[in-house]
């Protein structure tokens, strides 16, 4: 009815204000995985070319949430160690940087090639034969699904961390969108300049 796509939670408060960019969780059922994100005002982006791109200003790719990459990787059995620093240090940085900046987009669930194109090609590694889109190796965010059991745990997490350390006004500014893409599910946050 209100001329969105797919299904969004949205809370009245937010709608009555006329924010122009609300707290919005695409529903894993409403059919939202695709690679086109939705920019805001009509403007898609292209997944695949925002990844053939380089990081920058308006741009991070980060690896997980909360999963300590480099240990589930380096080490023989994978170790599934989750930690909230991760994403204080990670995820939630750049999306106060990005609040007070020009905004942004992150992308959560894609590692550096350079860095680890070695030993995702080993055998036993749990990334082995992902795909890749210009330098980064794109894993998906599934295995952090051991803790938040599937993406809507994982969408919902990912929210109320930005609502406890971040805060509700800056929360409310911040788009969360799961994108299926080249098989592997990813995480897109939009972060708009903040006022």
């Amino acid at each position: 009815e209100l001329g969105v796509r797919g299904y969004y939670i949205r809370t009245y408060t937010y709608l009555a204000a006329g924010s122009q960019e609300p707290f919005t969780i695409a529903r894993e059922s409403a059919g939202t995985f695709d690679s086109v994100v939705e920019r805001g005002a009509g403007q898609p982006i292209d997944l695949e070319q925002v990844l053939s791109g380089i990081e920058g200003d308006t741009l991070e790719v980060k690896g997980s949430l909360i999963l300590n990459v480099d240990r589930y990787i380096f080490e023989s059995h994978q170790p599934t160690q989750f930690e909230d620093r991760i994403a204080l240090d990670g995820v939630l940085k750049t999306t106060v940087g990005f609040l007070n900046s020009q905004g942004g987009l992150i992308v959560i669930g894609a590692l550096e090639r350079r860095r680890y194109e070695k030993i995702l090609n080993k055998d036993g590694n749990p990334f082995r034969g992902k795909p890749s889109v210009g330098e980064w190796i794109v894993t998906g965010v599934d295995a952090e699904f051991k803790r938040t059991k599937n993406m809507d745990g994982y969408i919902l997490l990912l929210a109320d961390l930005i609502k406890d350390h971040i805060g509700g006004d800056a929360s409310a500014l911040v788009t969360i969108q799961p994108i299926l893409f080249r098989g592997e599910h990813l995480v897109v946050v939009k972060v708009p300049k903040g006022p």
